[in-house]
């Protein structure tokens, strides 16, 4: 018989944490930012309408946007950026991961 159980009757109460206190999860933004190539790249060829709908929603995309992935802002492949970089900065109360675009290489 296990020796903590011993003089007790029915289920074992669960262990109860120390600080009852919820633990604040940092909130995490994204941030799109170009390279000087990729800025130059968008306003040459019109491309800022789309990119301001990529960076303005960010934050759904920033789970799937890994390093190398490209991103298409037009239907031609020859236009399209990729995401050179992924960086997270921390901070206590909102951190971000900043994700870096720059001008994908033909195929």
């Amino acid at each position: 018989m296990n020796p903590y159980l011993r003089g007790r009757s029915g289920p074992v109460p669960a262990p109860q944490p120390s600080d009852p206190s919820p633990v604040m999860q940092p909130r995490i933004r994204a941030h799109i930012s170009l390279t000087s190539a990729a800025q130059n790249h968008v306003v040459r060829n019109g491309l800022r309408p789309r990119l301001a709908v990529l960076m303005e929603h960010a934050t759904q995309f920033e789970r799937i946007l890994l390093a190398g992935d490209r991103v298409a802002l037009s239907d031609a492949t020859n236009l399209d950026l990729y995401v050179m970089r992924r960086r997270l900065v921390v901070d206590a109360r909102e951190s971000t991961l900043e994700i870096v675009l720059d001008v994908a290489q033909s195929l």
